[in-house]
């Protein structure tokens, strides 16, 4: 997708060994370097994906769908489907796995009583992640230029953990 691709070329350029995980496989590549692998493994379901996650220390967690904002529910685009309950998945999954931190890319305005609902779903992948047990990071993504978020969540990956961080919005 648009940020995390951004992400992941980010951390490539900076000399990172990157693997994307996205239900596309090599479809997702887009402008990214050869060198970025491209795991197969779709967050909709748990199938499959702690073997994608095998020797990942640090995991960047920015789910989309297809035409966001517009949901999709019988094809399983729904942002409670894809943002929190893929989320969850890649949580357990990443537990297993041995991933010992998370930066999560979330919404302000993510909140359990949110008057929208996509804050709602932000919300409840922002607990999962919470619950983790991992070292974990939650950056928010503030409304506004595309491009300005992509450069912020990729300075994300480099914010100190050990602790909650939620960045002003």
């Amino acid at each position: 997708g648009f940020v995390g691709g951004a992400i992941a070329g980010e951390l490539w350029r900076r000399g990172h060994r990157v693997i994307v995980l996205s239900h596309r496989g090599e479809e997702a590549r887009g402008p990214l370097p050869d060198d970025v692998e491209i795991r197969k493994a779709d967050a909709s379901t748990d199938s499959g994906l702690v073997e994608a996650l095998q020797g990942v220390d640090a995991l960047v967690i920015a789910l989309a769908f297809p035409n966001s904002p517009i949901e999709a529910p019988r094809k399983g685009r729904t942002f409670q489907q894809v943002d929190a309950q893929g989320t969850e998945h890649l949580v357990a999954a990443a537990r297993v796995a041995g991933v010992g931190r998370l930066v999560y890319m979330s919404g302000a305005g993510a909140a359990p009583d949110a008057p929208r609902h996509w804050f709602r779903a932000k919300w409840q992948a922002e607990e999962a992640v919470r619950g983790s047990g991992r070292t974990i990071v939650v950056t928010v993504l503030p409304s506004g230029e595309p491009s300005m978020q992509w450069r912020r969540a990729a300075r994300a990956a480099y914010l100190p953990a050990g602790r909650w961080v939620r960045s002003p919005s």
